[in-house]
């Protein structure tokens, strides 16, 4: 089993993303460093490493955004900010989608491919949430929400605000992937071995179960966990709006 990423899609325009999507091209034994540029690609490579190697013996794993507890990276931010309370900001106007997977989801899988000797190719992804719907979930009060121009004028990015890409802009079509091909072969474990064939990644048609694949966020009974006390973003985002009141995201 490979844990590879919906990455391997690069920026799709065709929604929602599916296992069928075309992949990036794969990158070359010259390319090393790892940065977002890069990063689809060489899951690309590897990916045909694995394939080349194991053939139908394997599984490929392209999971969301990946969370959870003590997620180095940043992407827990919103769930710590919400706890913390007092006057918030929100970015866009609530439309725009966010989707991740939740680690312990991603793993519990992960251990079900292994113990049903399941081949193919997975996408692993959470309900798609609206921005709005998405701070319900948290909790958050005293929302600010500041227009998606305003943020491009600051010059903040999916970095200093984690998670969030406007509808249809950059990457955003990694914001609306599909785990129906995931849920259905959990719906129909005596199938696994049929669908060794898999990589094709072709969708059997078979209708998922609810709650087939859980996640963590509530919108699915799901869970939001505790967080530890709020860590500064990296960089504080400092937004003036109309009105003159300055809002900071940390």
């Amino acid at each position: 089993m490979f844990v590879s990423a919906v990455s391997v899609y690069g920026d799709p325009t065709q929604r929602p993303v599916r296992e069928t999507h075309p992949r990036v091209p794969a990158a070359g034994e010259d390319v090393t460093d790892v940065n977002a540029e890069t990063y689809g690609g060489l899951k690309v490579t590897c990916e045909n490493l694995v394939q080349e190697i194991y053939a139908d013996r394997c599984t490929l794993l392209r999971p969301q955004i990946v969370v959870g507890p003590y997620d180095p990276r940043g992407h827990s931010y919103w769930v710590q900010r919400a706890v913390s309370g007092g006057e918030m900001l929100a970015p866009g106007d609530g439309s725009d989608h966010v989707q991740v997977i939740d680690v312990r989801d991603l793993a519990q899988f992960g251990r079900w491919v292994i113990e049903h000797d399941l081949g193919g190719a997975f996408n692993l992804a959470g309900p798609r949430l609206t921005w709005t719907e998405f701070m319900q979930v948290l909790g958050a009060e005293n929302l600010v929400w500041v227009a998606a121009g305003i943020i491009r004028a600051a010059g903040a990015t999916e970095f200093e605000l984690p998670l969030f890409r406007t509808e249809l802009g950059p990457r955003s079509g990694l914001m609306e992937v599909s785990n129906e091909q995931a849920r259905a072969r959990r719906s129909h474990p005596d199938r696994s071995r049929r669908h060794r064939a898999g990589h094709a990644g072709l969708d059997s048609g078979a209708k998922p179960a609810p709650g087939a694949v859980p996640c963590s966020f509530a919108s699915q009974g799901g869970r939001v966990d505790q967080p530890r006390p709020p860590r500064p973003m990296r960089r504080a985002i400092k937004i003036v709006i109309s009105g003159g009141n300055e809002v900071t995201s940390s």
